[in-house]
């Protein structure tokens, strides 16, 4: 009896463990979720970063470099791009659409 009782407390913290593990690998994957927008800028603000772009369901996104090394310099209103970022609008890659993409 007292064994089945030393073995069930084992399993308990083993159970705990296991649970906070799943829990953490789960939270960092979900921080990491990346958007991928297409669509075309509207505006484009060179000085502070800022981009916004229409999608192909004509939905504005406002969008930021946040001081990422990303270079808007080669971009201007009009061009067709396609924009990954994260889940608070902060820019990780941008390129422009190549008429055979």
């Amino acid at each position: 009896m007292e064994g089945e009782v030393i073995m069930m407390k084992k399993m308990v913290q083993i159970l705990i463990i296991a649970m906070f593990m799943v829990s953490f690998t789960g939270a960092a994957f979900s921080a990491e979720k990346q958007n991928a927008i297409t669509g075309t800028i509207i505006v484009i603000e060179i000085e502070t970063g800022k981009v916004s772009v229409l999608d192909e369901n004509n939905k504005t996104h406002s969008l930021i470099t946040a001081g990422s090394d990303i270079n808007l310099g080669t971009f201007s209103q009009g061009d067709k791009v396609i924009v990954e970022c994260d889940d608070g609008g902060v820019i990780k890659s941008i390129s422009k659409v190549t008429k055979h993409e």
